[in-house]
């Protein structure tokens, strides 16, 4: 963690290419695992992060615009049913939904993204319509 503290995001993502989330917690503790610890009100990681996920309460709003989702093929931070069922939620809802997975990580996948996200927003600014994935 000395090296990511000190190196630019290039140095860091080089540092730290290969390693798990269990090689930064000293219990070695896995994501599932870290998802499994109480805090100090009982509650686990998981329930806590359970009440912050995408399309909880959809259907309550009625969402008339379109929602570009993508994710990284490798992401082991966001887990991928997590982002099938938000797919699938906000297709049921009616929401016109892109989707796109990239080859990357949790950190990576944004810089293979960010094209396609700047040609997506610069489509919906100027009037196009947007492609639903649904």
């Amino acid at each position: 963690m000395k090296t990511a503290k000190s190196v630019c995001l290039a140095g860091t993502l080089t540092a730290l290419a290969g390693m798990s989330i269990k090689d930064f917690t000293t219990a070695g503790l896995t994501l599932d695992q870290l998802y499994r610890q109480r805090g100090s009100d009982g509650r686990t990681w998981g329930q806590v992060l359970d009440t912050q996920k995408l399309g909880v309460n959809l259907g309550s709003y009625r969402i008339t615009f379109p929602v570009l989702q993508y994710r990284g093929a490798l992401d082991e931070v966001t887990p991928t049913a997590t982002e099938d069922a938000v797919r699938t939620a906000y297709c049921a809802a009616g929401v016109r939904t892109g989707w796109k997975i990239y080859a990357g990580d949790h950190l990576l996948t944004d810089n293979q993204a960010v094209g396609d996200v700047v040609s997506w927003l610069g489509d919906r600014f100027a009037g196009r319509p947007a492609r639903s994935d649904c």
